[in-house]
């Protein structure tokens, strides 16, 4: 906006409309929804910030509640008002109360937000986990790496093609009986590989999810070869581990919720 004529004068306003799911109580301002000032006051201050609250909802086992958040802003000039369509596209911002999540029972996400999981080549807390799922990806037949399967094709790869069988999500799921069974279908891998003393198999798609002992999502049978298996150093296994938890509890990720995972390599995500 140009300060020069009519718009030395302008007034600006911003504003946010709220909607909350199930009810209003889920989109609660703490503090005012707008604020108005002139140009010059703008310039001084550029930010208008709002404290929106998103009280317990009542959906599911994990109360779940949804926020929706319009934002507006408007000029004011002597020649009239102007209202720009490009600032209200809506943010919906899901909140849940997990009970499982020791750490973060109570927090809140954007909801049409992808989530990721990065580990890291050269990380020395969780290389070798990295390497074995970069593998997985795109080296399946690699030595010490089971079952052998040239043409296996193991989901959750977030920079693979959207569509693909490696593009798709994988889904947590916290089904003891499901996860027995993945357990199972690993150890059938492990067994055919040579064991070193302080390792642990290492297993992708891992252990908490629906794709893992090579299945699909939402079918519990048939198991099948999409799997890697591979020993590593009982350390690094343990800290990708955690890695994945911590995940889980920072980013709201329930039973049945999409991820993806991205290794990278000095930060820059690996394509082959």
């Amino acid at each position: 906006m140009r300060k020069t004529g009519v718009t030395q004068t302008a007034t600006i306003r911003t504003y946010v409309k709220l909607a909350g799911s199930p009810s209003g109580s889920q989109c609660q301002p703490i503090t005012g929804t707008g604020r108005q000032a002139s140009l010059p006051e703008w310039e001084g201050d550029k930010y208008a910030q709002f404290i929106i609250r998103s009280n317990k909802g009542n959906i599911g086992p994990n109360f779940l509640g949804t926020c929706t958040i319009s934002p507006y802003i408007e000029v004011a000039t002597p020649l009239g008002d102007e209202d720009f369509d490009q600032f209200r596209d809506p943010v919906r911002i899901a909140c849940d109360t997990e009970r499982a999540n020791f750490n973060y029972e109570g927090g809140c996400i954007f909801q049409e937000a992808n989530r990721i999981l990065q580990y890291e080549t050269t990380s020395l807390a969780h290389g070798p986990v990295a390497r074995h799922i970069k593998d997985a990806f795109y080296n399946p037949t690699a030595p010490g790496t089971a079952p052998v399967k040239s043409d296996k094709v193991v989901p959750g790869n977030y920079v693979a093609p959207r569509g693909s069988g490696q593009g798709l999500p994988l889904h947590r799921t916290t089904d003891a009986g499901l996860r027995a069974e993945t357990t199972t279908q690993r150890q059938k891998g492990c067994n055919t590989l040579t064991f070193f003393v302080l390792h642990e198999c290492d297993e992708y798609p891992f252990n908490s999810t629906w794709e893992g002992g090579g299945r699909k999502w939402k079918m519990r049978q048939p198991l099948s070869d999409n799997y890697s298996v591979r020993y590593v150093y009982h350390s690094p296994n343990e800290a990708a581990g955690t890695r994945l938890t911590w995940f889980y509890w920072r980013y709201r990720i329930m039973d049945g919720s999409p991820f993806w995972v991205m290794i990278t390599t000095n930060d820059n995500a690996v394509y082959k």
